[in-house]
């Protein structure tokens, strides 16, 4: 394992020490660099939620950047978000600063859970069902996640591959109704294995 990360006994790997990170309006602008890509892959994701869980009455996006997400997920349901960033909630949508306690049908995680320091307030969340997206991390070996593009020291601070998601949700309280790659379809990267890990979880 390199310097700075360990392994805990559910799979996930941490990194130990980080330096503070700054999410300024200038990163979250650079999503609006792929174009179309982006608006594709916010109904891919509005789609997968459908033909999971059915269309949810109440959805809260964590971290919705943009808004791509939510501008789509607004033709449908009741749409919340949260960011750290001061960036814009798109209109016909509400912004919830407690986040945490909020009761809602579908809370999501694109891209977000493996910046959060402590991600141990998962088992506390009040939504029927958890929407995550994540780096999927194979760690063949130091070298490969040494050189990994989704390692990103102090941004990214846990990763996960299939089985330490479920791991980590069985232990706080979720079981998994299903786990895909659907993101691969516009995200996809030059290795063979998959890129990215989408999964859906319901609450005990």
């Amino acid at each position: 394992m390199l310097k700075n990360y360990k392994r805990l006994q559910n799979g996930l790997i941490k990194q130990i020490e980080r330096k503070p990170f700054v999410y300024d309006p200038e990163y979250i602008s650079i999503y609006n660099k792929y174009g179309d890509a982006r608006i594709k892959m916010a109904w891919l994701r509005m789609g997968y939620i459908n033909g999971v869980v059915g269309m949810p009455s109440s959805l809260i996006d964590i971290g919705y950047g943009n808004g791509d997400f939510l501008r789509a997920a607004r033709e449908f349901t009741e749409c919340y978000g949260h960011d750290i960033n001061e960036y814009p909630i798109p209109e016909g949508c509400s912004f919830v600063d407690d986040w945490k306690n909020f009761d809602v049908d579908v809370m999501t995680f694109f891209d977000v859970i493996e910046h959060i320091p402590d991600i141990s307030f998962v088992k506390d969340l009040k939504a029927k069902y958890i929407v995550i997206s994540v780096p999927n991390c194979h760690y063949e070996s130091d070298q490969w996640f040494e050189s990994w593009k989704h390692r990103k020291p102090d941004e990214h601070l846990w990763h996960f591959n299939e089985q330490s998601l479920i791991n980590f949700m069985n232990e706080n309280g979720y079981i998994y109704l299903n786990i895909s790659h659907i993101e691969d379809a516009i995200r996809k990267n030059d290795e063979e294995k998959p890129n990215i890990i989408t999964g859906i979880f319901q609450k005990i």
